[in-house]
């Protein structure tokens, strides 16, 4: 895996390839906008190479001392089912563990991704997670499950403090989807987290 706060040509070639083929428009942010995050050092490129081609890249937001969240994890189409993305997103979670010991890496994702990412170590935040459509941002929103993976997080179940619940969502809802403190959606989901909140085992143990 390399990192890449500045990407070279090449991989920059790769990375626009893999990631206008993986995501309709609407769900794409402008690549001058990820690149300037990198060079800004507010994000971060990984990318996994391939006989000389970037095959699979991610790319994480970070909110130093809050939280970093993988924003986008995309493998080329034609390699899909052979264990890159799970390779990619452990090399994502061991060099988090390095740089950030007691930080808190969060990933979004449908039930079946889910499943995949609580099975290489993330937990599921247990609360209804809604988001603005990207399509429609103001009809109904979106239903997702969110994980995340903390370096020093117990065996089992474990659990995010109110505040530190609060802080964490309250900033994603603003980076991510730029909600405000009075948006109804991000009121909603801070009214779920006055005890804090659950990060459960994902998938439930039988």
């Amino acid at each position: 895996m390399t990192n890449l706060p500045l990407p070279t040509s090449a991989q920059r070639a790769d990375i626009e390839r893999l990631y206008l083929a993986a995501f309709p428009p609407e769900e794409r942010d402008p690549l001058d906008d990820l690149w300037a995050l990198a060079d800004s050092g507010r994000g971060k490129f990984s990318v996994l190479d391939l006989h000389g081609r970037a095959v699979a890249f991610a790319f994480q937001i970070i909110r130093p001392d809050i939280y970093e969240i993988v924003s986008y994890l995309v493998v080329d189409a034609t390699l899909r089912g052979l264990g890159i993305g799970s390779v990619l997103c452990r090399a994502i979670m061991k060099d988090f563990s390095i740089r950030q010991p007691d930080g808190i890496l969060l990933i979004e994702g449908h039930d079946r991704q889910a499943k995949l990412y609580g099975e290489l170590g993330f937990k599921k935040l247990a609360l209804d997670y809604q988001v603005p459509s990207s399509i429609d941002p103001d009809g109904d929103p979106l239903h997702f499950n969110l994980l995340a993976y903390r370096p020093k997080q117990p065996d089992g179940d474990d659990a995010l403090s109110a505040n530190s619940a609060v802080t964490v969502m309250r900033a994603l809802m603003s980076d991510g989807y730029h909600l405000t403190n009075d948006h109804p959606l991000m009121t909603r989901i801070i009214r779920q987290l006055d005890d804090g909140t659950a990060l459960l085992q994902w998938p439930r143990p039988q």
